[in-house]
């Protein structure tokens, strides 16, 4: 038993310090309060103290547990800024703010919220102005959490604004230092509401239920989701005639708050006015039947431009999520906006940079595909769009500037929070996800020059299914518009299934995937056994160890099968197992996390790792395997070749 003990004593050992060398060195906070490590960031730092013992406020900790955001806390936001610092709103040096009072601090986003590294909404007691962006007490604390360049919100709200798009958010990076502890690189940002300094409109009040005051403002979210409805009184939400589904930002017709609602003259003027516009558009001649154009409904520009900045960027929440805007002035039309939410875009989610079908929507897209002035005022807005984009991402241009800028901070949210989001890919370190996303706006852009003129308005195109070469359906699918249930039924296979099938250049397509050009697919099949799998069989140097084959002392060591109290011992026959066991089926995700969006498996490495038969010495490790699991074998057989070695001197 002293034996055993040791070896495993010896054997934990080496692979807690192993283990201890890879692990990131987090940022410590300095007694006096500040970072030491923030200090070369060059950007502001956000203090926020919370008072954890005030009354009918929660706890940090009961507050990041809110799933609904209702637990808030209280106390107070500071900020310092560097030397010289300017901001993107402020034409004078900016100077620190001093200590103000929070109203409340809570939780905030859907999605979002479900990571790790938490986003959170705060009110202050007063109006402040907080780094030259116009006063106000709302403020949101954006986490960034699923995008390692922490520039694609920032890059979105730029190109809003020289588009013309009224009343996008501003934002700006800061460090944020939570009761003294690093939290991170976050955003310090406008929120989407109506007020002067936001969505500057009239706020409607509960006397105002004639015209025109009763004619706005309106502030509308789209499509929220199916909980939504659930969650919430119907008296909050909306479908139109052809089932657009939207929700009422402000007025609330229903609230919990207790802050005054909408009254039902309100509501029922500013439903009236939706499906007036969607009857116009979906008109033959584009009028209502009181003669009425869509162009008198709604602003026609600000829904181009909208249109493009979201499908630019292939924005995988585009017209799908609350975070898609429109807001009614009052004695006026119908406006697309603000710009919310770009996490999922420009390549995280899918690399394509291909198609114009990634913005659909129910007007905007029967618009597009049918009407001659719409589709002539699309083509001139990318002329604007197209040279924004070209001088943003010039040599020195805001590109480069904005990953000047958060490039250290960047870094340090990397050693705190790591890469494993928990969203549909683990995010890149930052230099990798700043490339990508240069890399893809610049594909992007000349994909649409190359095809605008020949795909922006077409209205079908033509899917043809292939198995082993031979043609088996073709399928016409509306431009933009999924694919649905429309693949071919295969014969049943006991040993396989296709859980999607690809195009010729391997981009999945499955139920919700929108078709954007003449298409050729094929099955891609995976199989319930792995073994069976010819792909796997043709990839045995996935399954090559040189460590553990080409170690036959320690198996074939003759005094070893000669000493009964040495080859009884199970620590010596079994301890491989623990050093295989544990970390080929833990580790592949660390070494991997490149792989993982753009080539999905769904074959889990460790039945790929280990065949029935080992494969030639000579086989190389495929690219990206994680170098760290060999360290670990081979400390573990050395440890093992140690003990017995000195088993046989004592033994002579």
């Amino acid at each position: 038993m002293k034996r055993r003990f040791s070896f495993c004593a010896k054997l934990m050992a080496a692979l807690t310090v192993s283990a201890a060398m890879m692990l990131p060195a987090f940022p410590v906070v300095a007694e006096s309060g500040t970072l030491s490590m923030l200090e070369d960031n060059n950007i502001p730092v956000v203090y926020l103290t919370i008072d954890e013992n005030a009354e009918g406020y929660g706890t940090i900790e009961e507050m990041n547990k809110s799933t609904d955001h209702s637990v808030k806390c209280t106390g107070t936001i500071k900020i310092d800024v560097p030397d010289n610092y300017k901001g993107d709103y402020s034409d004078t040096v900016l100077e620190d703010t001093d200590e103000l009072q929070l109203d409340y601090i809570r939780g905030r986003g859907n999605f979002s919220w479900m990571a790790d590294k938490k986003p959170y909404k705060i009110k202050l007691d007063k109006k402040a102005e907080l780094l030259g962006m116009g006063k106000n007490k709302h403020w949101a604390i954006l986490a960034n959490r699923y995008d390692g360049s922490m520039i694609r919100n920032r890059l979105v709200s730029y190109i809003g604004e020289q588009m013309g798009l009224e009343f996008t958010p501003k934002m700006l990076p800061v460090d944020l230092v939570m009761n003294g502890e690093y939290a991170g690189s976050y955003y310090l940002a406008e929120t989407v509401r109506i007020d002067k300094s936001r969505v500057d409109i009239d706020e409607l009040k509960p006397k105002d239920n004639e015209e025109p005051e009763i004619t706005g403002g309106y502030l509308l979210a789209l499509n929220p989701a199916p909980s939504f409805f659930k969650q919430y009184p119907s008296e909050n939400t909306f479908k139109t005639k052809r089932e657009m589904p939207l929700w009422f930002e402000s007025p609330e017709f229903w609230t919990d708050d207790g802050e005054d609602i909408g009254t039902p003259e309100q509501k029922k003027y500013i439903e009236s006015y939706l499906n007036k516009t969607e009857d116009a558009i979906f008109s033959y001649d584009f009028k209502d039947k009181d003669g009425n154009s869509y162009k008198d409904y709604m602003d026609i520009q600000s829904a181009a431009d909208y249109w493009w900045v979201q499908e630019f960027i292939l924005n995988h929440d585009a017209f799908d999520t609350t975070s898609n805007y429109l807001y009614k002035k009052r004695d006026d039309k119908l406006y697309w906006g603000p710009l919310w939410d770009f996490d999922f875009t420009m390549g995280f989610l899918d690399p394509t940079t291909a198609g114009f079908c990634q913005a659909t929507n129910l007007w905007l897209d029967h618009l597009r595909l049918n009407e001659p002035e719409y589709q002539a005022l699309l083509r001139e807005r990318w002329k604007k769009l197209d040279a924004v984009i070209t001088d943003m991402l010039k040599e020195d241009g805001i590109f480069d500037r904005y990953v000047q800028e958060q490039e250290n901070s960047a870094k340090d949210d990397f050693d705190k929070w790591g890469v494993d989001t928990g969203a549909h890919r683990q995010r890149y370190e930052f230099e990798k996800e700043v490339e990508l996303i240069r890399t893809w706006l610049t594909k992007r852009q000349k994909w649409i020059n190359d095809n605008i003129d020949e795909k922006l308005t077409k209205t079908n195109f033509t899917v043809t299914y292939m198995l082993d070469g031979k043609i088996i359906e073709t399928y016409n699918v509306m431009a933009g518009k999924p694919i649905y249930n429309n693949f071919p039924i295969l014969p049943d296979d006991p040993d396989k299934y296709v859980p999607y099938w690809e195009d010729e250049e391997g981009k999945m397509y499955q139920y919700e995937t929108c078709v954007n050009d003449d298409v050729i697919l094929t099955p891609h099949f995976e199989y319930y056994d792995p073994s069976k799998d010819p792909e796997i069989s043709k990839e045995p140097e996935i399954s090559e160890e040189p460590e553990i084959s080409e170690e036959p002392e320690i198996s074939e060591e003759p005094e070893i099968s000669e000493e009964p109290e040495i080859s009884e011992e199970p620590e010596i026959s079994e301890e491989p197992e623990i050093s295989e066991d544990s970390e080929i089926s833990k580790e592949p995700e660390i070494s991997e996390d490149s792989e993982i969006s753009d080539e999905p498996s769904y074959v889990s490495e460790p039945e790929r790792s280990v065949p029935d038969k080992p494969s030639p010495a000579t086989d190389t490790p495929k690219t990206g395997d994680n170098t760290a699991l060999p360290l670990f074998v081979l400390i573990a057989v050395i440890s093992l070749a140690a003990v017995i070695t000195q088993k046989k001197i004592k033994d002579r």
